[in-house]
């Protein structure tokens, strides 16, 4: 049944004046009718009953009234206590709903909250504040003992500092970055900020709320980059130093090196058998420490990520003829035979030519070495697997011991090999070893059955497009240079020196190239002087700095120009900077000679403008030969040149 169809009750105040008239009506007719007994019997007149009548609706009609009111006013306390009722329901799912969404961001940005009473030293929090210290499954004490309890003793002292200052309102903020734990796991870091909410008016700190973030993750990743950091640093300092060696050692090596070949080429004035002994001896050590220099350059160049390879189909059969045929000359003199098998399906392989052939001549060139006389090495190359080819180096020579495999590439550990007598540094076979894991291959050692050893060398088949370069791992491009080339480094800071007063130039005879050479050190002009004496056809003039090198070849034109990159007065490229940039001598040609010979300073030489790049210590024989080709191009001649 509806609920508007329902009996409504009646109200109080009518049930009252119903009452109240029903009553009045009743005394007047009981009125009334003693009335009329009266008049029969001669008592009170008729009047009587009407005012008792009058009277009583009167008094209903009053009382009525006033419990009409009492009702109206009942009814509004009645609608604003609902009202309000109403408001506080309200109210408390508001600030259930906003309860729980702070508890649903507190949990999404993972963060613990708290609240400290500083007054009673009580403290609140939430269940992830206690997760992050490892206690999820504990109620430990809510207090500032617990708190502070569960922080690294080492960082405790730091965050009380924080603490204290905003505390004392001496910061704006509490921001503390510390340890948390109990020690029974793994430390974990939390970042804490927090505020005074409610001082007292002295100011004196009431009560204080934060939240706690946990940035293990960060932390973890900052000590990995500070990690990394320093080791680079070291690489740097440990490559610059390096650098610095190879090029303060060169200087000297040149003139060592240098004037040993210009005395082995004087047959004006040839050594006693003895003596040229002696040269000789001087002249190998020089060239083991040149040797060594550059291997350790070129291991450093690789250990710090610089070396960088152009991995391309090679063909093996012309490079493995190539290299078998450079190495003739020493196995005849060792008495060593050298054979090749090839398998007719390998035909190449993906790799650096030029890396590669450099670890195939170290193989080679160490069976040859350490073989004994009448003995062979041979040369194998066949399949070795999915996608792979196997080159392998047999030897008859001594052999390894198993614990020498187990040292055999590590540096500068020659396995007793230097008490032999036999010529090396300790350095070739680890070289050999990373420039293999570079292209994506390997390199590793065995005992071959009958005595001697074996290493094989494994790459990845090529593919039939080159491949582009890995991202950080290039060779630069071979270089004419006079002397091995040497390992990727940082350049060398150009190093003050001693002036070199330029000597006086006969006159100039007509038809004779002229060649001017910047160089400031004194040894380094005087061995390029000797060597230009056997080119009589050529005139050579020497400037000590980069202004009179500029001046003189200004004023003379010179055909050629040889630059020293470390000058006291500029770099050799702002030498040619200059050049390049007059009309006059934009046209000539110039060539970098230096002790700078890494890659980086090759590459930057060759965008800078430089026509070729020659290092020291120089080779005589192949100095001249680029002297040669130099100045036929000077002259206009493109084609073919000696050398």
């Amino acid at each position: 049944m509806p609920s508007s169809d329902l009996p409504r009750p009646v109200p109080l105040a009518s049930l009252v004046l119903a009452l109240g008239l029903a009553l009045s009506a009743g005394t007047a007719w009981y009125v009334c009718d003693n009335a009329g007994l009266a008049g029969r019997h001669g008592g009170v007149p008729l009047l009587a009953p009407w005012l008792v009548l009058l009277g009583g609706a009167l008094a209903s009609l009053l009382l009525f009234r006033l419990l009409r009111r009492e009702s109206l006013r009942h009814q509004r306390l009645a609608s604003r206590v609902n009202a309000s009722r109403a408001e506080l329901a309200a109210a408390n799912a508001a600030l259930q709903a906003s309860e729980q969404r702070l508890e649903l961001a507190l949990a999404g940005a993972d963060l613990g909250l708290w609240d400290w009473n500083v007054a009673t030293g009580t403290l609140t929090w939430n269940a992830h504040w206690l997760a992050m210290r490892g206690c999820a499954g504990a109620s430990p004490l809510p207090s500032v003992a617990t708190w502070k309890g569960l922080i690294h003793p080492e960082d405790r002292a730091a965050m009380q500092a924080a603490l204290d200052a905003h505390l004392q309102n001496r910061s704006p903020a509490y921001v503390a970055e510390y340890r948390v734990g109990t020690g029974a796991g793994p430390w974990r870091w939390v970042l804490d900020c927090g505020r005074v909410v409610e001082r007292d008016p002295q100011g004196r700190a009431l009560r204080m709320a934060g939240t706690n973030l946990d940035i293990s993750e960060r932390k973890h990743a900052e000590e990995d980059r500070a990690a990394r950091e320093a080791a680079e640093r070291a690489s740097r300092a440990k490559s610059e130093f390096l650098a610095r060696t190879s090029h303060e050692l060169r200087t000297p090596l040149n003139a060592i090196l240098g004037f040993a070949q210009m005395m082995q080429l004087d047959l004006q004035a040839p050594l006693p058998p003895v003596q040229a002994q002696r040269l000789r001896q001087i002249q190998g050590a020089g060239e083991h420490l040149l040797t060594m220099i550059n291997e350790m350059l070129d291991l450093n160049g690789i250990e710090a990520g610089t070396v960088r390879l152009s991995l391309e189909p090679v063909a093996l059969q012309p490079l493995a003829a190539e290299v078998l045929q450079g190495l003739e000359p020493l196995a005849r003199a060792a008495d060593v035979a050298l054979r090749v098998h090839l398998a007719r399906d390998t035909s190449a392989v993906q790799a650096d030519a030029t890396r590669l052939r450099e670890v195939l001549i170290n193989l080679l060139s160490n069976a040859v070495k350490y073989n004994r006389r009448g003995g062979w090495v041979r040369l194998t190359i066949r399949p070795a697997g999915a996608a792979r080819v196997a080159i392998a180096v047999e030897d008859t020579g001594i052999g390894l011991s198993e614990a020498q495999i187990g040292q055999l590439f590590q540096p500068f550990n020659r396995l007793g090999a230097e008490r032999m007598g036999i010529e090396g540094t300790g350095l070739g076979l680890v070289i050999a070893q990373r420039l293999a894991q570079l292209m994506h291959g390997s390199l590793h050692a065995a005992r071959r059955e009958g005595g001697g050893s074996v290493f094989t060398l494994e790459l990845p088949v090529a593919t039939p497009t080159p491949a582009p370069p890995p991202l950080s791992l290039a060779a630069p491009a071979a270089v004419p240079s006079f002397a091995p080339a040497p390992a990727p480094a940082p350049a060398v800071p150009p190093q003050p020196k001693t002036a070199v007063e330029p000597a006086v130039p006969p006159p100039r005879e007509r038809g004779k190239p002229l060649v001017l050479y910047i160089e400031d050190e004194p040894v380094n002009a005087l061995l390029v002087q000797h060597i230009m004496g056997l080119r009589p056809d050529c005139v050579l003039r020497v400037a000590p700095d980069g202004t009179s090198g500029l001046a003189a070849v200004r004023a003379e034109q010179p055909a050629l120009v040889l630059i020293d990159l470390n000058l006291p007065d500029m770099s050799g490229h702002e030498v040619l900077a200059q050049l390049r940039a007059d009309p006059a001598t934009r046209s000539l040609r110039c060539v970098a000679l230096t002790a700078d010979a890494m890659p980086a300073n090759v590459e930057r030489a060759r965008a800078s403008g430089f026509d070729d790049f020659w290092s020291k210590p120089i080779e005589v024989q192949t100095f001249l030969r680029g002297l040669d080709r130099q100045l036929a191009l000077a002259r206009g001649e493109t084609g073919e040149v000696a050398g």
